[in-house]
């Protein structure tokens, strides 16, 4: 068997893929055609409003600039606060005209390059912010200059930066709506051209970036440019052509989250693959870079002079009285948090006693709320909780519910069933280098958030799930670990992660699942549950006019049909790895796999590695049923047999469409399965045996299968007998990827 040697970084994942990928070509996804005009309208107003949005937020931050050399801001203090701020309202009516085209232009989804007017407004502003952190550092009150010529530095060069951003929204909806009109675009990547174009000499972005590097000549001539310009070019040789290269990233990821594409941003800033551009949206980065202008309060429980009635605003007594440290968490709920305050958390057992943890408070574009373990050190939210203590108590340690937080360095533990609640509100939640420690139900459940960045997080000792993530919109898991769960109390648990009910726009990047014993799978794309779908539980009435109850339950489709709608869209797994994972549930080993898509719209699986692992990979439908919900209050079961009564509403199917495995590497498979007629053999693929039918732009190709023992794929029920790899290619699949022998496969470093 070959030597595997996996990076247990996430974020090192990628390069693991890539190691095999000299054995298979690349494919791209499956182009879902020209779009119609009602489409192409929607992608066209929502990149005009975004532009807009951006316009209102570069105005705000540079009469902040001005206004701290006209002294607004002695030494700077209040500046960060102010370029996040809208006094006069106009990001606001900016953002609400995005809103306002998607309600009027978008009653056709488009089949690509769409999000939704709230990924539009966030990454079209932050964007923004993150060009002045740019130029000023992450500490924006401190790198603001205050003096005339400094300050006319600062305020020209940002000014023409701004300028910048808004010529590529203006080259990017120009080559769209051109590209979208005459039909040479009509897929996903085919719309990235329109982001790569930027570099082009000609373009509009490329003469505003010259202009920009003209304006730094003229308005900075004689300054100290590593005093002037703190940010990211302080260290630049040409602090030209670095700024120019900042204007990219920014653009590059602007453009791609807010219309859910996927080009190479590192590669694209400077022409190097050398993480100087995040792989996930601006705003988390930002998030990362400012620095805290509030209150910063303290819970040291080890440090001898910490007390409850001291005033929280220190982290030792040494200036004496009341200043020093908290002991507990008992003061906090009396002393709130607000926009640009932090909360550090040291060593030691912070007890919640069964009390959810709760943060309402709502930062800003550039004050985050923060809560953090002090100087790294091993600080512990415990729940007070036993491992499923109270069976469908849902009360989490932790529940998020506002927007611009960030969670880092905390250790989540004493969970009943549910950890850590992300709920609706929770927006551009920044969740970093935690780590979840059990969880009856979900370690994480995400359920109807928002713009979400899960990154370089531990999962460990879970029952059931790490994540759920249940209609939740945008969110980026990069970097995790998911390792070592915990089948003591139930027999059968699901999976590590997946993403259901309605989720759409995720993002599951570099992440690493490991020394796991599962039930079904370890990542699934999609899943079940359409009962929080507008109308009926996941069914969208078609042709016809909706009939409602007294109650409201619009339970009727007049002069139509009732058809599913996806349990999950627009779901990217890419450069994942997973070893060592067990499976075990062979009443569904039709469909049971280490990574699996279930009806799953728009969605992509790309070079992940399974090692060492049961059933590599899976496609299945997710089927309705009646013990959900199939409108509104009412339940397809009839209450006095428990049988499904509305037959037609409550048991349907709905298959894979425009769904993509390829470049996957699928390393020493276990000869688990069981083959009738065949003898026990590695399962490189599970299939249900409807899904080649009735699935829509099904593709799998060039992946690499790396196994000595013998191999099968399936494709039918569990009793179905398995066929060797030379048919499973016969019927079409996986004809461009390549089978060989362990020995064959290049060692993964």
């Amino acid at each position: 068997m070959i030597q595997l040697v996996l990076n247990r970084s996430g974020r090192a994942a990628a390069a693991v893929a890539v190691a095999l990928l000299i054995l298979a070509p690349t494919v791209a996804l499956a182009g879902p055609g020209k779009q119609d005009k009602v489409q192409q309208k929607c992608i066209g107003s929502l990149g005009k409003a975004g532009a807009k949005v951006s316009k209102a937020r570069s105005k705000e931050i540079s009469t902040c600039l001005k206004d701290a050399g006209k002294g607004a801001y002695p030494a700077g203090n209040g500046v960060q606060a102010c370029m996040g701020s809208d006094p006069r309202g106009k990001v606001a009516r900016a953002a609400q005209k995005t809103r306002d085209q998607q309600q009027k232009r978008c009653s056709t989804r488009p089949g690509f390059g769409y999000t939704d007017a709230d990924a539009v407004n966030s990454m079209a502003e932050n964007a923004l912010v993150g060009a002045v952190i740019e130029l000023l550092g992450g500490d924006l009150d401190a790198g603001v200059i205050t003096s005339s010529a400094g300050n006319r530095c600062q305020a020209d060069l940002f000014k023409f930066t701004g300028k910048a951003m808004n010529a590529a929204w203006k080259d990017y909806n120009k080559c769209s709506k051109r590209g979208l009109k005459d039909g040479s675009v009509a897929s996903r990547s085919q719309l990235e051209s329109c982001v790569v174009a930027l570099q082009l000499s000609g373009s509009k972005t490329a003469r505003a970036i010259a202009q920009l590097s003209d304006r730094l000549a003229k308005s900075c001539a004689g300054l100290d440019l590593a005093d002037t310009l703190p940010g990211a070019c302080s260290a630049a040789g040409d602090t030209g052509a670095c700024l120019g290269e900042r204007v990219h990233c920014q653009a590059c990821r602007m453009l791609a989250d807010s219309a859910d594409l996927a080009p190479d941003c590192d590669l694209f800033d400077d022409g190097s693959a050398n993480a100087s551009c995040p792989d996930y949206p601006v705003v988390f980065e930002n998030m990362r870079q400012l620095a805290t202008t509030g209150i910063t309060r303290y819970v040291l429980p080890s440090e001898p002079c910490a007390g409850d009635g001291k005033n929280g605003l220190a982290p030792d007594c040494s200036a004496g009285g009341i200043s020093g440290p908290w002991a507990t968490l008992g003061p906090v709920p009396g002393n709130p948090l607000a926009a640009g305050d932090a909360l550090e958390l040291g060593a030691g057992t912070h007890a919640l006693d069964k009390q959810t943890a709760l943060q309402s408070a709502s930062g800003t574009p550039t004050q985050p709320v923060r809560v953090s373990a002090y100087l790294g050190q091993a600080a512990v939210l415990d729940g007070g909780w036993s491992d499923l203590e109270e069976l469908g108590n849902q009360t989490p340690v932790l529940r998020v519910g506002a927007a611009y937080q960030h969670w880092k360095g905390l250790v989540i533990d004493g969970c009943n069933m549910v950890c850590v609640q992300v709920k609706e509100g929770g927006e551009q939640l920044l969740f970093e280098g935690n780590t979840v420690s059990g969880g009856g139900e979900d370690g994480i459940k995400a359920t109807v958030s928002s713009l979400g960045l899960y990154l370089d997080n531990e999962f460990t000792d879970f029952h059931n799930e790490a994540i759920d993530v249940w209609h939740t919109r945008h969110a980026w898991f990069v970097g995790n670990e998911f390792h070592h769960n915990n089948n003591s109390i139930l027999p059968e648990p699901s999976e590590a992660m997946w993403t259901k009910g309605g989720s759409e726009n995720i993002h599951i990047v570099g992440n690493d699942f490991h020394d796991l014993d599962l039930h079904t799978r370890a990542l699934q794309l999609g899943g079940c549950c359409w009962a929080n779908w507008e109308q009926r539980g996941g069914l969208l009435c078609e042709g016809g006019v909706l009939s409602c109850d007294q109650s409201g339950d619009c339970c009727d489709c007049l002069g139509g049909q009732w058809v599913p709608q996806p349990v999950a869209r627009q779901v990217y797994a890419l450069a994942n790895t997973f070893d060592a994972v067990t499976l075990g549930n062979p009443s569904v080993e039709a469909q049971q796999a280490v990574l699996g898509v279930s009806g799953c719209y728009d969605c992509e699986a790309a070079f992940n590695v399974v090692s060492d692992s049961d059933d590599a990979f899976s496609v299945a439908p997710t089927s309705g049923n009646g013990n959900q919900p199939c409108c509104g209050s009412l339940n397809c079961n009839d209450p006095a047999t428990g049988q499904c009564n509305r037959p037609a509403e409550c048991s349907y199917s709905d298959y894979p469409a425009n769904v993509s495995f390829h470049d996957n590497v699928a390393l020493a498979i276990r000869q688990t399965a069981t083959g009738t007629g065949a003898g026990n053999s590695a399962r490189l693929w599970n299939m249900k045996s409807d899904v080649p039918a009735l699935s829509t732009a099904l593709s799998i190709d060039a992946n690499t299968y790396c196994v000595d023992e013998p191999v099968t794929c399936r494709v039918g029920s569990t009793g179905t007998t398995p066929m060797i790899f030379a048919d499973w290619q016969g019927l079409g699949w996986d004809a461009g990827s390549i089978l060989v022998d362990e020995a064959s496969c290049p060692p993964l470093r």
